[in-house]
């Protein structure tokens, strides 16, 4: 619970070179499938309210959270202590220092998470309460034509509303998955050679903010479908509960109309790609961003994320790109009935 800060300049380069060493290994991926994947929501010390993503694979989980109210996500990593149900965690800053730890008890049966979480040094201990609000399914499938996972949130929560939304989560990831298989399977009908080695998938929608009412997810697709490497798309699902019924979020909704909103998004994102060193802005290939160039936006309380794939603003060397504009920077255009109004009030 010590102050946060980033340094994307920083890291930024080296994740670049590192994602495109993830997907040279990426064929890897689908043997190591989790065997189990949460996203909880709760509180510590009954005040502050977080939200947390754990995977557990074997006695080794992995994860992150956030405060609410600031949104800066920071690293966990841990084991799960199966002889006494214990899960233990260490929080990690952005250079990978202790800044606290979670003691729970944990039972993947359960959907509660409680405990304590205590500073690094020991001199602060506060009680945890989380309840899981989603839990990660997937479908995989090896062959020698392809390999294909897709992994998607399922919410907890049985009432129908909460179902509702469950269904088109699942129905988009297993749209995806069954539309590249056969395509896999029809390329390789016509001739075996089209296909050289296998066609690989990797579909995961990730939550990034959850409330009863609000909820943003980020799809990253890798795949491979032949040629000197794989890619990366990116694509977004936020939904917001609006006259009984689960509605897709627009970027546009966010603000008040005639606001001029898009010009000033745009020059706030182009600013910030300039730090990232994006090549094609930095020659001037990219000079200015329309609406439809900020479509894969999703919502969190640090501000509005954006992600950029490969060669969208530079070339394949440089690898993905993810611009987050805080609330305050265009908080004067936001729509007072919009739902970006609650991370400002």
């Amino acid at each position: 619970m010590r102050k946060q800060y980033t340094a994307v300049g920083r890291v930024m380069p080296v994740l670049r070179f590192w994602w495109m060493c993830l997907c040279c290994l990426a064929v890897l991926q689908a043997q190591t499938l989790p065997d189990y994947r949460f996203y909880y929501r709760g509180t510590i010390d009954g005040t502050f309210a977080i939200q947390m993503d754990l995977t557990v694979t074997g006695t080794k989980i992995t994860g992150s959270y956030y405060y609410e109210k600031t949104g800066l996500p920071l690293t966990l990593k841990g084991e799960w202590r199966r002889a006494d149900h214990r899960l233990l965690l260490r929080e990690l800053d952005d250079r990978q220092q202790q800044t606290g730890m979670f003691d729970c008890a944990f039972d993947p049966a359960t959907p509660n998470l409680e405990g304590t979480w205590r500073s690094a040094d020991g001199a602060k201990a506060f009680s945890t309460r989380l309840v899981r609000v989603a839990t990660y399914q997937w479908v995989d499938t090896t062959g020698h034509l392809v390999e294909a996972r897709a992994m998607y949130p399922r919410f907890t929560s049985p009432d129908p509303m909460t179902e509702q939304l469950s269904r088109a989560v699942e129905d988009s990831a297993l749209t995806a998955f069954r539309r590249f298989v056969q395509e896999a399977k029809e390329y390789a009908s016509i001739d075996r050679e089209l296909i050289g080695a296998p066609w690989y998938l990797s579909y995961e929608c990730e939550i990034r903010y959850y409330s009863p009412n609000l909820v943003s997810m980020l799809i990253t697709e890798h795949t491979f479908t032949g040629g000197a490497h794989g890619n990366v798309e990116f694509s977004a699902l936020n939904r917001v509960w609006q006259n009984d019924a689960w509605k897709e979020l627009r970027l546009g909704d966010l603000f008040r109309q005639n606001s001029g909103w898009a010009i000033r998004l745009g020059d706030l994102v182009l600013e910030d790609l300039r730090r990232q060193q994006a090549a094609w802005v930095m020659d001037g290939t990219v000079h200015q961003l329309a609406e439809k160039d900020l479509g894969v936006f999703t919502i969190t309380p640090r501000g509005i994320e954006f992600a950029f794939a490969p060669y969208l603003m530079g070339p394949y060397a440089q690898g993905v790109f993810f611009v987050t504009v805080p609330y305050a920077d265009v908080r004067d255009l936001l729509n007072p009935r919009g739902v970006a109004i609650r991370f400002v009030q």
